[in-house]
């Protein structure tokens, strides 16, 4: 399960960057609208990044002695 978040963390991170890369040096000269795109991407970006940390976490060593 940890290698699918992993997977769909990278796979939003990338798509949300390449989506947002050319609105956001424009960012005061978009419309509302605009701005609201750009905002929606950095949250999804940071979703992004999210599963990818919870999907590269490794599990805890649990002994069982």
């Amino acid at each position: 399960m940890k290698k699918i978040l992993f997977i769909i963390g990278i796979i939003i991170t990338s798509v949300s960057l390449i989506s947002m890369l050319p609105y956001i040096f424009d960012y005061s000269d978009l419309s509302k609208y605009g701005q609201g795109f750009v905002t929606g991407k950095v949250l999804l970006l940071l979703l992004g990044i999210l599963l990818f940390i919870y999907g590269k976490k490794k599990k805890p060593a649990h002994n069982k002695a």
